[in-house]
């Protein structure tokens, strides 16, 4: 998971820094033969005060889009 804090000002150099978080997410998990499913992949914009855009990014050709809930899941080998 990415965490990032930024000024709604700086939105679009924010946008830059995820999609390039979000490339060498996708070159390690080569590297470590995993793959991504970019059609599955959402994001969740949390945020304090003031709402911000709905921004999306672009991953692996795919456009992805923000969520307005998550789910957590555990699993545990038995």
């Amino acid at each position: 998971m990415t965490r990032r804090s930024f000024s709604v000002s700086k939105l679009e150099k924010v946008k830059v820094q995820l999609e390039q978080d979000l490339h060498l997410t996708a070159k390690w998990c080569l590297q470590n033969k995993l793959l991504i499913n970019p059609s599955k992949t959402k994001y969740l914009n949390v945020c304090m005060g003031q709402m911000l855009h709905d921004m999306s990014f672009s991953f692996l050709g795919e456009i992805i889009k923000p969520v307005s809930t998550a789910t957590i899941r555990i699993w545990k080998s038995l």
